[in-house]
């Protein structure tokens, strides 16, 4: 993910969100975004450009960073809810992911949601299973950060919401009555 951070040209996405994200206040940051993008991760560039200026790799350093980070949430994800092995295979294949990789060098918020996403379904995964309150208010604060660095988080959530009701429906009625046969 950090090899060849400067072999390509920015393009149009990538130039709109360094734009976004050069503009000298939070507000503007904001406005300049136009309702396309939530602005969390163009308010996190904002921040570091002050510390690492705005070149091509330094401006693409977020990115690959985040999207190293996958691998190793895929891995503990996979560790805490399957076993070492599974978890060590799924974390090889997405490191060699040729579209992970490439999303991973864009200056865009691909690489930081995909870590959001892990990490909101590792409070789903846990949360039902210890059904301890730091559980579920880290799942709703995950969830709060998935939508905030990108959109189709909505569509993640609304994912989790119909597989926590078939889990309950399930649990409730048991096995022989999941929800399909339910609605019958």
């Amino acid at each position: 993910r950090f090899h060849g951070l400067s072999w390509e040209s920015l393009w149009g996405d990538e130039l709109s969100t360094l734009h976004a994200a050069l503009r000298p206040t939070l507000g503007e940051v904001s406005r300049a975004l136009g309702g396309w993008d939530p602005p969390l991760y163009q308010l996190l560039l904002h921040y570091w450009f002050r510390v690492a200026g705005s070149s091509d790799v330094a401006a693409r350093l977020p990115a690959a960073l985040f999207g190293t980070l996958c691998v190793a949430a895929v891995f503990y994800l996979g560790r805490r809810i399957l076993d070492e092995r599974t978890a060590a295979f799924s974390a090889l294949v997405l490191a060699v992911m040729p579209f992970h990789i490439w999303y991973s060098q864009q200056i865009r918020n691909y690489g930081l949601f995909s870590l959001a996403a892990i990490v909101f379904f590792y409070f789903a995964c846990v949360a039902p299973r210890t059904n301890r309150i730091q559980s579920w208010v880290a799942l709703g604060i995950s969830a709060g950060f998935l939508i905030h660095v990108h959109w189709p988080g909505f569509l993640l959530i609304f994912c989790l919401f119909g597989w926590i009701i078939i889990g309950a429906v399930t649990r409730y009625w048991g096995p022989d009555h999941a929800p399909a046969k339910v609605l019958k």
